[in-house]
This record gives C-alpha cells, structure tokens and sequence, in this order.
C-alpha cells in the first residue's frame, strides 16, 4: 500500500531521505542547538500536552528518551520521533517508521509488536504536539488558507506582501496537508515576524487540527466549492470543514472571505473582512478591472483610502483581483502598510505550473495550469486564455490558434459526470480551436455532448497520445496551448515532451523549495 494519498511509495520516501540526509543531519544538530523545547522527553511531552494514553511494553523503555520530533510516513519523516498514524498509513508504514529510527508510534490499536503509544484520536494528539512546539515562537503571527481552489497562489501573493517589511516564511510549493503543517510548526526560523500556512479540506478532521497546530490570527477562506467532495459527501461536510479553521483562532484575528460567494457566515466566529471583484459594499473592492498587453490593471478601494492602477504583471485570469484583494486584506489585518501592500502586489509572480505563462524559442504560448482543477478553475483557465492578445513574434503564423488540453478533474464523487459535461461545453461556447483529452471521465462526458463543427476533438488513449497528437497539428509561432487538469492527470509530461524548454518551470519550483527548507533548517 502506498505510504501517502499521493501515492509516495516507502522506497521513494527512502530514497528522498537519502537524497536530502545532511539537511536531515543538520535538522537534527540545529534543533538541538537553538530551541530548549526539543529538550523533552516522550513522557514530558504527553504530559504537558495533557494526553490521555496507554502504553505497550515496548514502547514503555523509550518514555524517557529524548523525543526529536513529532512526524507521520512520509518524506518529512525524521529519526528519534513520534510517528503517528493518519488514515493513509498501513501497518507495514508504520513498521517502516520504527525500522527507520522513530521511538514509537501513535496509533488507535496495538499493531503487531511495534512500539506503540495509543491514544482516542491520533489526528487530534498530532495537532496538539505541533501547538506546543509552535508556542515556543509565540511572537510569531501565523496567517492561515484556506479553501477549495486558489490556496497556493494566495498564499504566495500574501508573502509577496509580508516580505516588504517582516521577516516572513512560508513554503512555496502547495504542501497543505497536517503532515506538511507539523513539519513547519516544528521549523520556524529564528527571528521570524510573519508565517503562512496553506490548508487542505482533504478529509473530516485535517482543516481543523491544522489550524489548532498553527494557532492562526489571519484566516484567509478563497472558496467553497466541491474538491474532496467524495471525501465529504456532501456540500455542507465541506463547508463546516473548512470554516472550522476559525475556531481555532487568536481571539482578536481576522476571517477574510469573497462576498461575492461566500454565504456560511454563521460558522465563523470571528471578525470578517469581506472583499468583492464586484460589490462595492464590502470592506475592500476593486474598480476598473481590465485586460492590457502585459496582464491585468485595476482599483483598490479599502475605505477612504483607493489605489488606481495596481498592476498584476504577465497574469491574465481575473479571479486573480480576488486574490489580490485577499493579499490587501491580509496585510492590513497583520499592519503591513498600504505602500508596501500595493508594492507586494504588483512583484508578485507566478512560480512553477500554477498559472504560468511561458513563450518558447518558437514563439509558442504555453499557459500551463495543470496542478490541479474543480469545475470552476478551468472556467476561469479557459476565460483567462481566451482574452491572451495573440501575436507572432516571428511573423510566420496569420492565424494563431487556442488549444486546449484537459486533464480528468479528481475527487468529485457522484458529481464527476455532469462536471465534466459542463467543461466541454463550456469549451465548446470559448473561442478556442482545438481540445485535447485522454482521461477517461472527460471521455465519457464527450459522449453526452454535441460539440460545434469549428472545434477540432482529439480523444487520446493516454498523454503519450496526447504528445503525437499534438505533433500532427504543430503549433506554431503565436499559437497558445492550454494545459488545465488535476494533478492525477499529469499534463506536466504533456508540457515537457511537447515544449522541453518549459522544464525551467519545474525547476525554479524545485530551487524555491530546497531555498525554503535549507532556511528552516539551518537558519
């Protein structure tokens, strides 16, 4: 059984282990160095997190050793720890976990004779040890994201703001599971002002756990919408899941949500900054929304104060206002000034395969969007590549074209049919000329929907198809090629067969994160 939903094999977490074992190394020297927290027991920890639990015989000799960390299975997992079972980890994880060097494991049950430390609820235990390491920075204001769609790009675009005046960390990529929350809890710099952490609804219990780790005084809520709904069930599971982030909060915090969308505002308990693209009574709003050559200009109005003209450089999609707004928001709930918000703002740029936009030597647009996708987000993928102005650079090509290429959208449950058929419908009104697909849920929505003569289908038996295909019609100078998907669907392989130099979007991601970790760890 794979060690974590994402399918991260235990020989790949061994061999990230070995890959990354001097920070590893120095992770271990630095905690021991700087933060007196990290000199406790197992017994102290459990007893200063008031946790009620038994103990088996062979976990009983380690109560008094020294405990490194607190972790789960997975490429975070570190020697002399606790490591505690989530719902993905099987038994033979665990096993792995105390071959590998952890003094015992959390879990519900005994397992086998593994040492194991059983308490009610594993999730909650997890969740209560992070606190306590993240208390020992309680000068630090955590700024939490959550929602359906949109957390990573927030996330950033509120760093890109912080940055201009705090000391502020964050993890660049979209690790936003509980793991990846415990991790950094236990990794705050010294000297650090400002940190934001970015969470997943992903299954009953994880938002809110998450928030109780990192005790958040700014929440951040983009959307509401329906990933994980086969986790859920249902629209409302989702909705109490992540509003349940506010329970958790500084009592004098701050919810920022979209007014535009959001009506569940019975379940947060907490002061609301309400934002619009569209309504002129919220709290702040944007004005004179509009496309130019290099991406996308509009207002600021935050009371009596307004800021004409913010630029949003080189990003076409308008839902990216919204998240300006939140960026906006954010900085003057955690008393970032207005100069240095709107000069956040407008260096903000997209990192990786979120949103990005990169010409080739050819002169080829890639929009490349494929990390992951709801109904909504590829909507507004389609809406933002269909305004691009076209041009040739090297004059070759008269008629640019649009090309789409569509990845299965993951986790929808019993909604999956009639979402699929609303994207190829919604394709179908845009003006783009062609639509690629290999995933089998968008192959059987294709068949329920009558497409216009003027879009060219291409059903793929998998992505290698997709990158034949894709051969035979040639882009060209000035034509535009979108890629839009889950991540289950990796349209990266269609993106780097394809257009090769579009590695560098990759590889810049890759760089940020070993910049991040080698911060939290040796700073």
């Amino acid at each position: 059984m794979a060690a974590m939903e994402r399918n991260i094999s235990l020989q790949a977490i061994d061999a990230i282990l070995k890959s990354r074992h001097i920070l590893h190394w120095a992770d271990c020297v630095i905690k021991k160095i700087r933060m007196k927290g990290w000199s406790i027991t197992i017994e102290q920890l459990l007893q200063k997190c008031n946790i009620k639990y038994e103990v088996s015989p062979a976990a009983k000799k380690n109560l008094k050793k020294k405990v490194q960390s607190v972790c789960t299975v997975n490429e975070y997992f570190e020697r002399n720890s606790l490591c505690f079972e989530m719902y993905w980890a099987a038994d033979e994880d665990l096993k792995w976990a105390v071959e590998k060097g952890a003094l015992a494991v959390v879990t519900k049950k005994q397992i086998a004779d593994l040492p194991c430390i059983i308490v009610d609820n594993p999730l909650e235990v997890y969740g209560r040890m992070c606190l306590y390491f993240r208390e020992l920075h309680s000068q630090v204001s955590a700024t939490l994201v959550t929602g359906s769609i949109g957390k990573t790009t927030t996330k950033r675009m509120i760093e890109s703001v912080y940055k201009q005046q705090y000391r502020t960390v964050t993890n660049p990529t979209n690790r936003n599971l509980l793991c990846h929350m415990g991790y950094d809890m236990q990794h705050i710099p010294s000297r650090t002002e400002k940190i934001i952490e970015e969470v997943s609804e992903d299954s009953p219990g994880y938002a809110f756990h998450s928030s109780v780790a990192c005790r958040p005084r700014t929440v951040v809520i983009t959307s509401v919408d329906k990933s994980h709904f086969e986790n859920f069930g249902s629209q409302e599971a989702i909705v109490e899941e992540i509003c349940s982030v506010t329970r958790a909060m500084d009592k004098d915090g701050c919810v920022i949500v979209n007014k535009d969308d959001f009506e569940y505002y019975d379940l947060v308990d907490a002061k609301i900054t309400k934002v619009s693209t569209t309504d002129e009574s919220a709290d702040i709003y944007a004005q004179n929304i509009h496309l130019t050559s290099d991406g996308l200009e509009f207002d600021i109005v935050a009371g009596t104060q307004r800021h004409t003209n913010v630029k949003l450089h080189n990003i076409y999609a308008k839902h990216n206002v919204l998240i300006a707004l939140y960026a906006y928001a954010a900085g003057r709930a955690e008393g970032v000034t207005p100069q240095n918000i709107i000069k956040g703002i407008e260096q903000f740029k997209m990192l990786g395969i979120r949103q990005n936009i990169f010409r080739t030597s050819d002169g080829i647009l890639v929009y490349a969007d494929c990390f992951n996708a709801v109904a909504k987000s590829i909507k507004s993928a389609i809406d933002s590549a269909q305004t691009i102005p076209l041009s040739c650079v090297n004059g070759e090509n008269s008629v640019p074209r649009r090309i789409a290429v569509l990845g299965d959208i993951a986790e929808v449950g019993d909604l999956t049919m009639s979402m699929h058929e609303d994207v190829i419908r919604y394709v179908d009104e845009s003006n783009f000329d062609y639509l690629f697909f290999a995933g089998s849920k968008l192959k059987a929505a294709w068949s329920n929907v009558k497409t216009r003569d003027s879009l060219k289908v291409v059903v793929c038996e998998d992505n290698k198809h997709i990158v034949s295909e894709l051969k035979k019609i040639a882009p060209s100078d000035g034509d535009l090629v979108l890629l839009k998907g889950s991540h289950s669907s990796h349209l990266e392989e269609v993106m780097l067969s394809s257009f090769p130099e579009t590695r560098t979007l990759i590889t810049e991601e890759r760089k940020a994160e070993i910049t991040w970790r080698k911060k939290v760890v040796i700073s």
